[in-house]
Formats: C-alpha cells, sequence, structure tokens
C-alpha cells in the first residue's frame, strides 16, 4: 500500500498459525421421526503476542520494538452442536427443523496486520491476535410437499443469530496518535422466509420458482465501518468525545427485503414438432430464461455537507429486475455433433440501479450545483493568461471565441456526464453467440 506521504510500505507476518477441525455426525431413524445429531471441534492457536497494554506504550515506533509484544495469547477452541429433525406426515409432505451453531474463524489479515506499527502515522489499523470466532446460531423450520411426481413445494423460516462479528476500536496512547484496533464488537440478526415451488422436467417443460422475504439487521454492514467514521469524523458532536460503535441495530447494506426468481426451461427432444421439407426444425430445440426481481437495497440520506439525515439505511434504492435467456439447437453436421446458442442477458435492456448519490437519492444527480466559471478570454487567435487552449467544441456560435456563457455551458455538460457515472447501472443487454462440437 501507499502512505500519504507518498512512500510505499509493506506489512509482512512472520508467525505459524495451526488450525485443526473434527466433525463426527449420526442418524437415528425412528418410527416417524428421523435424527441427524453431530458436531464439530474446531481449534486456532499462533505465536503472535499481545502488548501488556493497549494504551501504555513505551514507545511511538513500535514498529522498531517488535520484542514489546510479550503477552501469550490462549488457543481458541469451539464447539458447534448440529442438529436436524424431520417427521414425515404423510406419504407426500415432510415438516422439519434446524438448529446448529457454527463458527468462522477470523482471517490472517485481521490477526496479524501493522502488529508493531508506527503511531507518529495517524488512522493506524492494528490486527488483533486475540479475535474470537465470529459464531451464528441459527434455526430452521419447514416443511416439502409433494403434490404430484413432478411438483413439489418447499416452506421454511429461519432465523440467525450473529455474534462476535469484527468492527474497529480506537484507542488513545500515550505516545502518538490513537490508532484502531480490531476487535469483536458487532452483532447481527438475519430472519426470512423462502417459498420454492418446483417443477420436475415433464411435458417438455421445468420450472422453479422462489421468493424469499428476508430482514438483515445489525450494528455495522462491514468491519471497515467504523474506521471510515474514525478516519473522518472522529469526533461525537453532541458529547464531544470519541465516537463509539453503535448501540443499536439497522438495516445492514444488503438487506434486500424481497427476491423473486424464476427459472422456466424448456426442451424439444428428437422428433419434437411439425415437419417442413422433411426435417422437424423444432427438434432438439432448448431454451432457458432466467427472471430477476429484487426490492432495493437500503442508504444514508446525507446532507451537503454529507452529514447523515435520519436513521442509518433508512432510505431505499429502487428495485432491479432482469431477465436473462438462452435457446440452444443441436443437430449434426457432417456426422458430427454440433450445439449453437444465443445468449442474452438483461434481455428487455432494463438499466437497474445498483448506486445512487445520498444526497439526491438520484443515479444521476449528486446533488451539488456547477460554480460559476470565470470569463478567460479564450479565442483561436489568442491564448489566456492562464494558458487556456482554445477547443472548438466550446465555441458554440463559432465566431472564434469561448465566451464565459459558452464556458459555462460546457463546464456544466461536462459536469453532468461525470456525475452519470456508468458503474452506478447494471450492464446492458449483452449478446453471446456459441458453437460447441463434440467428437
Amino acid at each position: 500500500s501507499i502512505a500519504s506521504g507518498g512512500n510505499a510500505y509493506t506489512d509482512i507476518f512472520h508467525v505459524k498459525p495451526y488450525q485443526i477441525g473434527a466433525y463426527v455426525q449420526d442418524k437415528l431413524e425412528y418410527k416417524g421421526l428421523v435424527m441427524n445429531i453431530g458436531g464439530r471441534v474446531d481449534f486456532l492457536t499462533h505465536d503472535a503476542k499481545l502488548w501488556p497494554s493497549e494504551t501504555e506504550l513505551p514507545y511511538t515506533k513500535m514498529n522498531e520494538h517488535p520484542e514489546a509484544r510479550t503477552e501469550k495469547v490462549e488457543p481458541k477452541i469451539t464447539f458447534s452442536p448440529r442438529l436436524g429433525v424431520s417427521h414425515p406426515v404423510s406419504e407426500t409432505m415432510v415438516i422439519f427443523f434446524n438448529y446448529g451453531h457454527f463458527y468462522q474463524m477470523p482471517r490472517f489479515r485481521e490477526l496479524f496486520m501493522t502488529l508493531n506499527p508506527n503511531l507518529s502515522r495517524a488512522n493506524q489499523i492494528v490486527g488483533n491476535p486475540d479475535l474470537k470466532p465470529e459464531k451464528t446460531i441459527q434455526q430452521e423450520v419447514g416443511l416439502s410437499n409433494q403434490f404430484s411426481a413432478d411438483l413439489a413445494v418447499d416452506l421454511r423460516a429461519y432465523y440467525k443469530n450473529i455474534y462476535n462479528l469484527m468492527a474497529m476500536e480506537r484507542l488513545p496512547t500515550n505516545v502518538g496518535t490513537p490508532y484502531d484496533i480490531v476487535r469483536n464488537l458487532d452483532y447481527g440478526t438475519v430472519k426470512g422466509l423462502e417459498v420454492v415451488l418446483k417443477k420436475r422436467y415433464s411435458q417438455y417443460w421445468a420450472l422453479n420458482l422462489s421468493y424469499t422475504l428476508q430482514y438483515a439487521k445489525g450494528t455495522n454492514s462491514d468491519w471497515f465501518d467504523q474506521y471510515e467514521i474514525h478516519a473522518r469524523d472522529a469526533m461525537d458532536p453532541v458529547t464531544g468525545l470519541t465516537r463509539v460503535f453503535p448501540q443499536k441495530t439497522y438495516y445492514l447494506d444488503f438487506d434486500r427485503r424481497h427476491s423473486l426468481i424464476a427459472n422456466l426451461s424448456l426442451r424439444f427432444p428428437k422428433g419434437f414438432g411439425p415437419v417442413v421439407a422433411g426435417i422437424h426444425p423444432v427438434q432438439n430445440t432448448g431454451l432457458n430464461i432466467v427472471y430477476n426481481l429484487g426490492s432495493g437495497l437500503p442508504y444514508t440520506k446525507r446532507d451537503y455537507k454529507g452529514n447523515p439525515i435520519g436513521e442509518k439505511n433508512g432510505y431505499r434504492q429502487p428495485w432491479t429486475m432482469t431477465t436473462d435467456m438462452t435457446l440452444s439447437k443441436s443437430l449434426r453436421l457432417f456426422n458430427t455433433a454440433v450445439t449453437f446458442s444465443l445468449e442474452v442477458t438483461n434481455l428487455f435492456n432494463r438499466r437497474n440501479v445498483l448506486r445512487i448519490y445520498p444526497i439526491t437519492g438520484s443515479p444521476y444527480d449528486d446533488g451539488y450545483q456547477v460554480p460559476q466559471v470565470a470569463d478567460r478570454g479564450i479565442s483561436k487567435d489568442k491564448v489566456s493568461d492562464y494558458q487556456w487552449n482554445f477547443e472548438k467544441v466550446k465555441d458554440l456560435n463559432g465566431d472564434g471565441v469561448i465566451s464565459q456563457r459558452e464556458e459555462q455551458i460546457a463546464y456544466e455538460n461536462a459536469y453532468k456526464f461525470y456525475v452519470r457515472d456508468p458503474m452506478n447501472f447494471g450492464p446492458p443487454r449483452q449478446i453471446k453467440i456459441g458453437m460447441a462440437v463434440d467428437f
């Protein structure tokens, strides 16, 4: 990475971590009841050490004194119980319940990055070798019903509690600037309902239709969120003290309330369809259509100074919708199997909004007023004192002089072009043509 002064620096780890995992499961079957019982044990240890105190440090340039870390880190051992129970209500219906604990070990980056920082630099991020694994407790209940030989529905409701999520905590020091350390501070919940309708391939078509209703809330969407607050606006405007991590849950950045996915497949076998000139033009043809509909993701509205307005993630972006299509045709040419395909993504060329400006809620307008430009006296025969070049595209009336009004119009048009960032939108329609040959 590059430091603020333009000097490059790297972060090299010299540690020997060991991670071990073991899992056991047993299946118990009784009349009217099937149980899967299991558990997993995970073990993580390494030779990185801690400072005796995180705020009372002996040196400013701790990067020159790695020996200051003297405290041993205890190994992290976790046990994850798992339980699954299903009960066949009838020959076609089953109800089920699942419960489990799931742990995710911290990445080495969060454990070991910049363990020995130079605290003469501002906004230093220090890893934490004593991080705990993130813990998820998940519960799920649902039913599966087979309406016929080729039609079934699955219904499930789920709830997840997520503990020990990582976040940044800013710590003052006695030797230099404050620094941010990675902590297990955040918490989140995810709950939802999912309905899936499945039709197996029969009578030349198959369908998979899925709808999800979901609520995802937490104290932060990303472990880096608090660092952004500390680096840009570390002081609380009300208390005058250093900001602390949120004490309240908000809708997370990935909280998509409604999701609908439909997957329709048509397959016409050999000999299908009418005969034209002695051949079956529709045989060995396939058509697949995938439709995605999703409600808008949340965002935080801001004023012209960048200050948040209202509750965090209290506003919603527009819905998104895409339709993708794949058409394939198989035939034999010169006694060789050949398949031609046509793939079209975003079939209807819908302009989906992926990012908006938090001031206006629009992907086209960032909310800032274009300032007035100065009259530089630019002409094709005279170079201004500011050494601005004459650009013919700005000379709207063709008189050889760029007036202040023409300069203003050109600037406004250029700024509008800049604001209409193509990254604010999803990809347009794309068409791909392919051919596969089987030898």
